[in-house]
């Protein structure tokens, strides 16, 4: 699958990821928040960023998107919990595509030395 990243949040300092080829949104209310989310596989969406401040409205949303491959959707707070997901993301699916935890280790153990 050759699928994109999107953003979603709540102000447009997460704009820069635009230059960056992601797909950016700033939803007005809950009802485009919800919309989007269940749009993404329509949109060749594979990861979504979504500011943590929408989890309350989605949740049903996620969890309904949760058990598939793509789209994977991620919360975020700031830049740093966003290149923290993003990590998660890449690990998460070493895992799924060689079923073992395997890569995941030895990574850790070359960052820890």
């Amino acid at each position: 699958m050759e699928g994109k990243i999107a953003i979603i949040g709540r102000d447009r300092s997460v704009y820069f990821f635009r230059l960056l080829g992601f797909e950016v949104f700033f939803p007005m209310n809950r009802q485009e928040v919800r919309d989007l989310l269940m749009a993404l596989e329509q949109k060749n969406i594979a990861v979504c960023l979504l500011h943590q401040s929408f989890l309350s409205e989605t949740k049903d949303i996620i969890e309904e998107l949760r058990p598939k491959t793509f789209p994977i959707v991620l919360l975020f707070s700031d830049y740093q919990e966003t290149t923290d997901s993003l990590q998660e993301w890449v690990a998460e699916m070493a895992v799924r595509i060689t079923g073992s935890h395997e890569l995941i280790r030895k990574r850790q153990e070359h960052e820890s030395t």
